[in-house]
């Protein structure tokens, strides 16, 4: 297992229900990598509801926020959250995966951070788009809750 100190949240600004396999499609095809750049993708499905599909394995370094890549997992929302809310459903899922990673790494709360609180200056991004706060305060009560 490699050793994870950080989870990067992002959104995909795509539509809501763009499965894992999509995404891979554009990494490989498109960019030339090796996979899929998240470790996990949240995405709704068809019938309504949130799931969450496996990306690159978490034993592989992901290729989703420049140089911090590495001792971090990437976790990606299916959709474009830049001016509306998370969805509460997709909110619920991604917190509870979140909380999982952090009980299962050891990831303090704090190092639960937006794509865009790590980008540099001089590439600004919205990423992930929704309320970083909101959703540490969400994955710290499921952690507690865990003991």
């Amino acid at each position: 297992m490699r050793p994870i100190s950080k989870i990067i949240c992002h959104h995909t600004a795509s539509p809501d229900t763009t499965p894992a396999d999509t995404i891979r499609h554009w990494h490989v095809d498109g960019n030339g990598w090796s996979d899929i750049g998240y470790h996990w993708v949240v995405r709704k499905t068809p019938a309504g509801t949130w799931t969450i599909d496996p990306g690159r394995p978490e034993a592989r370094t992901g290729s989703h926020d420049g140089g911090e890549n590495k001792g971090s997992l990437g976790i990606v929302v299916s959709g474009d959250y830049s001016d509306h809310p998370l969805p509460e459903r997709a909110e619920i899922a991604l917190c509870a995966l979140i909380a999982a990673k952090c009980i299962q790494y050891g990831v303090k709360v704090e190092d639960v951070v937006g794509h865009g609180e790590y980008e540099p200056d001089d590439t600004p991004t919205r990423c992930p788009g929704y309320d970083m706060d909101r959703v540490r305060a969400r994955v710290r009560e499921h952690v507690e809750a865990a003991g």
